[in-house]
């Protein structure tokens, strides 16, 4: 009776997981091809003057590199210290054709989607005889990654547009991608994993806040429990010290880069033409918008979804 139940439980998900992959496929289909119409627009134009100055002057796209970086230390004296971003908005995909361009969007919610799978798949296979959530893993990846897609208040800013997009999409998944990374190495340390999670909590630093503030709230959330032998994620005694090890690299380079952005000359210079206010006036204001945020994000289908999702991760 019990191997019939499992068989009929196992057939559910199956189905279930094959579905949900295939309406993720279908909502997915129009959005890339709508990015084919894509074009640059503000931003898109003004980060990529110094690359095509340097494409029409030495008319190598290697050229386009090096005047990123001349571009992003610019910036980083006169503007803002956000490293990473302001080097990624300095090589806009129209510099290397207008294909590039409309290729783009398709790029940033392919990786959108593959960052929600890979954290997930790290959650629910997390050992060999795990195999048999594969269809729990795809039905719980496919249905968040509908929701963080569908449900996006501006789309075209979201997806579309390369400055807006690359800032904070593109952070946003290279932030999944890291937690999936410190996930799967609480389960099977290894050196590639700890690497590529040092070099991505660089990377992030240099993002928005947005995605950075958070993400240093949550290391640190996991590093307490490590302390304190509080189970998590895998976590055995055996391996407390490689997890403190990395716990505290990571949270260290989301530091360093946090203050090499916020001490940035740029900074000062653009606050002092800006309308000022107190921390604490700052901290409500954020805590409101970010309440505006959520309304604007979460609509009664959103919950239904989730609501029909818990039964999956329980």
């Amino acid at each position: 009776m019990n191997d019939l139940s499992h068989s009929g439980h196992n057939k559910y998900f199956k189905i279930l997981g094959i579905a949900s992959f295939i309406l993720l496929i279908l909502c997915l289909t129009p959005m890339v091809v709508l990015g084919f119409y894509a074009h640059p627009l503000g931003d898109d134009f003004y980060y990529g003057v110094p690359g095509a100055e340097a494409l029409r002057e030495y008319g190598t796209v290697f050229s386009i590199f090096p005047a990123a970086v001349r571009g992003t230390i610019e910036q980083y004296m006169i503007w803002q210290g956000t490293y990473s971003a302001m080097f990624l908005m300095h090589l806009p995909p129209q510099l290397f054709g207008s294909f590039f361009y409309r290729l783009y969007p398709a790029l940033v919610i392919l990786l959108l989607t593959g960052s929600i799978f890979f954290v997930v798949r790290t959650l629910v296979i997390s050992k060999e005889e795990d195999k048999n959530n594969t269809f729990i893993w795809l039905s719980i990846s496919s249905q968040l990654s509908i929701l963080c897609i569908e449900f996006v208040p501006v789309c075209a800013e979201t997806f579309y547009w390369y400055n807006g997009s690359v800032y904070y999409t593109g952070f946003l998944a290279a932030t999944l991608f890291m937690l999936g990374l410190i996930l799967r190495f609480r389960r099977l340390p290894g050196k590639l994993s700890a690497v590529f999670s040092v070099l991505l909590s660089l990377f992030i630093a240099g993002g928005n806040y947005a995605s950075l503030l958070p993400t240093i709230l949550l290391i640190a959330f996991i590093l307490l429990l490590d302390i304190f032998n509080i189970p998590f994620a895998g976590f055995t005694l055996n391996k407390k010290r490689k997890l403190l090890t990395l716990d505290i690299l990571v949270i260290t380079a989301l530091t360093a880069g946090f203050l090499i952005s916020i001490l940035a000359p740029g900074n000062a210079l653009r606050a002092a033409t800006s309308y000022g206010t107190t921390p604490m006036k700052a901290i409500l204001k954020s805590i409101l918008q970010c309440i505006g945020y959520a309304k604007g994000w979460t609509t009664p289908t959103f919950y239904a979804v989730l609501t029909l999702l818990t039964p999956l991760f329980v």
